[in-house]
This record gives C-alpha cells, sequence and structure tokens, in this order.
C-alpha cells in the first residue's frame, strides 16, 4: 500500500476513547497548489506621417495545479473489540489503546483524491493608431479581439452542462426530465473545453484635444472583459471526489448513497447534512464584462512638475451571482429543476451570470520627474462602488442561511474602498568607473 498512494506519511490512527491522544485531522494533512503563468507579448509600432500605429499580441498560457488530502497514507481504526474478554461481545472490557499497540486493528482505509491540473488559453491581438488630426487635437482609436479560452483538463475530468439532453433519471422515475452533466470529450461533448471559444471584440477610444502649451484635456472609453472564478464554475459540482464507503469510511466528501447512479463519484450538492454552505457552480458561465469612461486634465508645472486630474465610471454586467431554483410556493416549477443536477429534490441554488456592479470616482495625481537624483509619484483616489448583490458565497449565506430578503436595490459592494493614496520617492544613483 505504500507505494499506492501519492504522499507517503505516518497513517492516521483512530483508537477509541482516546481522540485526545491522536490527531483526528490526519497526519500529513496536504494542500498542493500551484499556478503558473506563461505570456508572450510580441508588438510593432509603425509612424507614418500624423499616425502611430501599433498592432500587437498577448498570448498567455494559465496553470492551475491543485491536490487536498487530510489522510493523504489513510487510516487505521482500533477499538476495544480485539482485546475484549468476549471479541463477540466485548461489553466494557478490553481497551482501544491496547489493540493499537498489539497492532489488531478493526478496519481502515485510504481515499485518493485527484490531481487537479488545468490550464486556460488567453488569445488577444490589438491594433492602434494615435492620429495627431491638427496641433492642438489627437484621436486615439482601437480594437482589440479576445479570444477568453476556457479551461480544460489534462485528464478530461471536466463536466457541462447539456440542458436539453435527456436526463438519467426519466427511465427510473417516469418523467420526461430533461438536462445532464455530461464529461467533455465525450459522445455528450466532443470539445476538451467546458465551454465554446469566447470570442470578443473590445473597442478603445481616447481623445486629446490641447488647451495650452502644457495642459492639455482627454477623454478614454473601453470595453473589457474577464472571466469568472474558477472556483465559480466548479463549486459543489463533486468533480472527482469519491463517496465513502458503506462503513462511513472517508473524508466525508459524501456519503454512501450520494453519489451518481451506477458510480462511486459524489453527486453534485444540491442539499448536503454535511455542509451548511451549498450552492452549485455553473461550467456553462459567460465571460463579465466592463465599460469604463474617464474625462481628465493633464498639465505640466513648471519644469519638474506634473498634475493630473480624473473622473472616471466603470459599469460591470454578468458578474457571478446566484439564484434560487425549485418551485414556488403554488408548486410550480421556477427557473430550472433539481433533476438537471441528478437529484429529485426541487430546492437549490446555482451560480449565473446576473449580478452587476458599478464604480464611480475621481483620482489626483502629482508627479515630480527625477533631477538632483530624486523624485516622486503622488496619487490619491476616492471611489464608491455599489453592486445588487454580494459575491455568491456570501449572498447565500445571508439569502439562505440567515433570512435575509433579496435586495432591491444597489448596495454598497464587498469591495468598495472608498479612499486610497499611494506615494513614492524614486531615486537615481550614478556611478562613475
Amino acid at each position: 500500500l505504500n507505494n499506492q498512494v501519492i504522499f507517503r506519511v505516518v497513517p492516521q490512527a483512530q483508537v477509541t476513547g482516546y481522540d485526545g491522544v491522536f490527531s483526528t485531522s490526519g497526519t500529513g494533512s496536504t494542500i498542493m497548489a500551484r499556478n503558473d503563468v506563461y505570456s508572450i507579448v510580441p508588438s510593432l509600432t509603425k509612424m507614418w506621417g500624423g499616425h502611430t500605429l501599433k498592432f500587437g499580441a498577448e498570448i498567455r498560457r494559465n496553470t492551475h495545479n491543485y491536490y487536498q488530502q487530510n489522510s493523504p497514507s489513510g487510516n487505521f481504526t482500533f477499538n476495544n473489540q480485539l482485546t475484549a474478554a468476549n471479541p463477540f461481545s466485548p461489553g466494557s472490557t478490553g481497551n482501544g489503546f491496547a489493540s493499537f499497540l498489539l497492532g489488531s486493528g478493526t478496519g481502515g482505509g485510504v481515499t485518493q483524491n485527484n490531481l487537479v491540473a488545468a490550464q486556460l488559453i488567453y488569445r488577444a491581438y490589438y491594433a492602434g493608431d494615435q492620429w495627431q488630426i491638427t496641433p492642438r487635437l489627437t484621436l486615439n482609436y482601437g480594437i482589440r479581439f479576445e479570444q477568453m479560452g476556457p479551461w480544460s483538463e489534462r485528464y478530461d475530468r471536466l463536466v457541462v452542462l447539456l440542458p436539453t439532453a435527456k436526463n438519467d433519471l426519466s427511465g427510473p422515475t417516469g418523467l420526461n426530465l430533461v438536462g445532464k452533466l455530461g464529461l467533455v470529450n465525450s459522445p455528450d461533448s466532443p470539445s476538451r473545453n467546458n465551454v465554446a471559444l469566447g470570442n470578443l471584440f473590445s473597442p478603445r477610444i481616447g481623445i486629446s484635444f490641447p488647451i495650452s502649451a502644457s495642459s492639455s484635456l482627454y477623454f478614454n472609453f473601453g470595453r473589457f472583459a474577464q472571466n469568472p472564478l474558477y472556483n465559480s464554475i466548479y463549486q459543489n459540482t463533486a468533480i472527482g471526489t469519491i463517496q465513502d464507503d458503506s462503513l462511513g469510511n472517508g473524508d466525508h466528501v459524501c456519503q454512501y448513497g450520494d453519489a451518481k447512479p451506477g458510480t462511486g463519484e459524489c453527486a453534485p450538492i444540491v442539499y448536503s447534512d454535511t455542509y451548511t454552505i451549498s450552492f452549485l457552480g455553473n461550467p456553462n458561465l459567460l465571460i463579465e464584462r466592463a465599460t469604463q469612461y474617464e474625462i481628465g486634465y493633464a498639465a505640466e508645472l513648471g519644469r519638474l512638475y506634473a498634475l493630473t486630474v480624473a473622473v472616471f465610471s466603470k459599469d460591470q454586467e454578468g458578474l457571478s451571482g446566484i439564484q434560487r431554483g425549485g418551485v414556488d410556493s403554488a408548486g410550480n416549477r421556477v427557473f430550472d429543476v433539481g433533476s438537471t443536477y441528478g437529484s429529485g429534490l426541487l430546492d437549490y441554488s446555482v451560480i449565473l451570470n446576473q449580478d452587476f456592479q458599478t464604480v464611480r470616482g475621481f483620482e489626483i495625481q502629482l508627479r515630480r520627474r527625477i533631477s538632483n537624483y530624486w523624485g516622486f509619484n503622488i496619487n490619491y483616489s476616492f471611489s464608491q462602488a455599489t453592486t445588487n448583490a454580494p459575491p455568491p458565497d456570501l449572498a447565500f449565506q445571508a439569502e439562505v442561511e440567515q433570512g435575509d430578503p433579496t435586495s432591491r436595490q444597489e448596495i454598497r459592494s464587498e469591495i468598495d474602498q472608498p479612499h486610497s493614496f499611494n506615494a513614492a520617492v524614486n531615486f537615481r544613483v550614478g556611478l562613475s568607473l
């Protein structure tokens, strides 16, 4: 067995009556996480008359490697049975620690969790132009084409939501149920990715209008995109987790009767006696978008100093939020049915692209260019961030566990940080040889 486990440590001993002596959380508890980002960013600049043309690309490979196991080398159980006067009817005779010293265990086991090895390929291509239309008017414009590559996993242990497919429970229940989770790179979903490749166009526009020889007004507009959190995609989908055995031994990911039909893999956690927070991730989450505007004033103050004042607004949409599914008070099905996720329970919460956030504020920056070996940069910003709901885990805790009503108006965002002040002093030291 020593060669069958991923991490070899001292096995966990569970001795009846000696919980305070032996660890109950497992010896050698292991969490391994490694996230790497590899990028290639080529660019080309061409001066042509009053135009400054820029072309380029950005290609990133994001990797996510993770493993967690509380008892990497398994556990052995010892009770008073084998040191009792009568092992078939031990009563109060015998001692669990004596059984441990004799090496007379009553059971044990080892749970092997999967090593997660996922990657995301991001591709972006852009083209832009700075056009000096007149000595007093400059126009910046461009386009960015992004492919927010979805996640893939080395061994294709990902699922994809198939909302129109016939559910496996249709036969046993005699009901016309649709929707199920299918594996990638399988007849259900031939692609190795869990969602389709996203093609996004992100325009950028900027205008600068000089108002004096040393100052100008400017305006910037842009559309941006970001991937949903990895956790929001796979939260409680139970991908790669194994059920306890029939005696209840294991890491208690799910109980013996809570596996997907015909497998030893845990079903998604629609309802759980083990976890108090349980809502489902969504493998089909879409890309989150943001639109940003900025108007500012920039000026040089004398020979050494520069001042910039700007106001900005950023609107984010399609953010991850939770929605309660199941049946309404009249017994009508709403949103979706629990059977989509392999359970007959019609009460659950799932993450969707439904939340939004607004950030507005202003920024003041004062800079001193390096002269006489020193310079500085001082920046202060004030902003207010409001949203329709907190992040999914906090929203679920507030609405489902604590019974708070769903917010019907924008509230202060969890990321709201009204005041931000940064200052840096730069020194330049020259050496003569």
